[in-house]
């Protein structure tokens, strides 16, 4: 029986490179798909948290990467 066989999703970490703190998140879609079509996650989060340290710091300052 394979137990993975209908999990679907992802899982993602947003990493701040100025200060080294992480948010992780979750989504059955795929990130953009999540987000934005365009890859502008910065502008959708849901996370507040997010919002303000990428109002500090610029979305620049942060790396996707999908788990």
């Amino acid at each position: 029986m394979n137990l993975l066989k209908d999990v679907r999703g992802i899982i993602y970490l947003i990493r701040n490179r100025v200060n080294g703190m992480c948010y992780i998140g979750q989504s059955m879609n795929s990130f953009n798909r999540r987000y934005h079509p365009y890859g502008e996650w910065w502008k959708t989060t849901h996370c507040r948290t997010l919002k303000v340290a990428v109002r500090e710091y610029g979305h620049e300052s942060f790396d996707v990467t999908i788990l």
